[in-house]
C-alpha cells in the first residue's frame, strides 16, 4: 500500500519510525530530499528507492555509507569508478561488482588504496580476471591472424571515426572496456566483431555483451550498408534490438510509440526533438542524452530503410536482381555468425552450469 502523503514533516516521521517506509510513500509526491533523507538513515534502504528515481546522484550518496548499497544499483548506473567507491567504503561489495569492471586495473587501485579483498570473494575476483587475461589474449591472436583481410573490407573513414565520438550510440563505460583491449575506433570494433572469439569472451557478462552487439549492429548499419534488422523477422523485438532502456522505452511509450511504425513515423516527424523532450520533462543533460541516443539510434535504422526502399522503387529488374542478392548475401553472412554465437551461447550455458553443479563461481 503506498501513502499519498504531500507534507514532508509527514513523511519524515514516516521515515524517521522506519526508513524502509520510503517504500510506502506515493512516488508522485516523493521528492529528492526525503530519498536523501532516508538515505542518510541507512545506506541499505537504496533497494526501497523505486527504480527510476535511483539516478547517479543518489547512488553514489547510497554507497558513501553503506558500499553493499551496489547490489541495488542499476547496472547502467554502475562505473568503474562507483564500484570503486563501493568497495572501499566496503570490501564485501567486490561481489556486486560486474565482470566488467573487476579488472587488473580495479584490483590493482584497491592494493593501492590498502584494501583487503575478503578471502570468501577471492574465487569471484580470480575468475573476473581470468576472463579479462584470456579476452586480451584472444584480440591479440585475433587481431594477428584475421585483421589484415578484414580491415580490406571497411571503409578508411571507419578507423577516424573514435568510438568516444559516439556515447550516443554506446555506454561510457563499454567504451572505456573496448579502449582497455585496445579497441578505440569504428574501425576497430568493427574489425574484431567478425571474430567469434570477441564475443565469446564476452558471454560472462550479458550487459557488456548486449550493448556490444547493438552497437556493432548500427556502425555496420551506418558505416557498411548491412541490413540491421531491426524487428525482424518479428517486429515486437525492435525495442530490444535497439537496446532501449526501461527509461527510454517509458519515454517512447509517452509519445504513443509502441510499435516500430510509430517508431519510425516519430523519427520522421520534424518535431520529434520537440516531441521527445515533452515526454522526457526536462533539458537535463540525463534528459538530453536519453533524447540523442533515441535520435540518433533511430535516424541511422530510419535512414537505412528509406534508402533502401527508394532504390527498390527505382532500380530496373537486373538491378532489383542484384539488390537481392546481395542483401540474401548479408542475411545469411548474419545468419550464420548468429548461429555460430548460438552455438558458444549454449556451450557456455552447458559449462557454467557443471561448474554451478560442482559448487564452482557463477556470476
Amino acid at each position: 500500500m503506498e501513502f499519498n502523503i504531500a507534507d514532508q514533516e509527514k513523511q519524515k516521521t514516516l521515515i524517521d519510525n522506519k526508513p524502509e517506509n520510503i517504500s510506502l510513500i506515493d512516488s508522485n509526491v516523493l521528492t529528492d530530499e526525503m530519498i536523501y533523507y532516508a538515505l542518510s538513515k541507512r545506506g541499505s534502504v537504496l533497494r526501497c528507492v523505486p527504480q527510476e528515481r535511483r539516478t547517479k546522484e543518489v547512488c553514489e550518496y547510497a554507497i558513501s555509507s553503506y558500499g553493499r548499497a551496489l547490489r541495488n544499483v542499476p547496472n547502467h548506473i554502475k562505473t568503474f569508478e562507483i564500484c570503486l567507491k563501493a568497495v572501499a567504503q566496503d570490501s564485501n561489495a567486490i561481489e556486486f561488482v560486474p565482470i566488467e569492471f573487476l579488472t587488473e586495473e580495479f584490483v590493482s587501485s584497491l592494493n593501492n588504496a590498502g584494501i583487503v579483498i575478503p578471502k570468501k570473494h577471492s574465487g569471484y575476483v580470480d575468475e573476473c580476471l581470468q576472463i579479462h587475461k584470456k579476452l586480451q589474449n584472444e584480440i591479440f591472436n585475433s587481431e594477428q591472424t584475421n585483421s589484415n583481410e578484414l580491415k580490406l573490407k571497411l571503409d578508411d573513414t571507419c578507423y577516424n571515426v573514435e568510438l568516444e565520438s559516439l556515447v550516443v550510440l554506446i555506454d561510457e563505460h563499454v567504451i572505456k572496456e573496448l579502449k582497455k583491449i585496445n579497441i578505440n575506433t569504428v574501425g576497430d570494433l568493427l574489425n574484431i566483431s567478425q571474430n567469434i572469439e570477441f564475443y565469446n569472451m564476452l558471454l560472462n557478462s550479458l550487459p557488456l555483451r548486449t550493448h556490444i552487439c547493438t552497437a556493432v549492429k548500427l556502425l555496420k548499419c551506418k558505416y557498411m550498408n548491412i541490413d540491421p534488422m531491426i524487428g525482424f523477422p518479428d517486429e515486437s523485438t525492435w525495442r530490444d534490438d535497439l537496446c532501449f532502456s526501461m527509461r527510454i522505452i517509458s519515454v517512447l511509450s509517452k509519445t504513443g510509440c509502441h510499435s516500430l511504425k510509430q517508431f519510425y513515423e516519430l523519427i520522421h516527424n520534424p518535431d520529434k526533438e520537440k516531441i521527445l523532450y515533452r515526454a522526457v520533462q526536462g533539458k537535463g543533460k540525463r534528459e538530453q542524452s536519453i533524447v540523442q541516443e533515441i535520435l540518433a539510434k533511430g535516424q541511422i535504422v530510419v535512414d537505412f530503410y528509406d534508402n533502401k526502399k527508394e532504390k527498390e522503387e527505382n532500380a530496373t529488374e537486373d538491378e532489383t536482381i542484384q539488390l537481392l542478392e546481395k542483401e540474401l548475401e548479408q542475411v545469411r553472412s548474419e545468419i550464420q555468425n548468429l548461429n555460430a554465437r548460438t552455438d558458444d551461447i549454449l556451450a557456455k550455458i552447458q559449462e557454467k552450469m557443471a561448474e554451478k553443479g560442482k559448487g564452482g563461481v557463477s556470476k
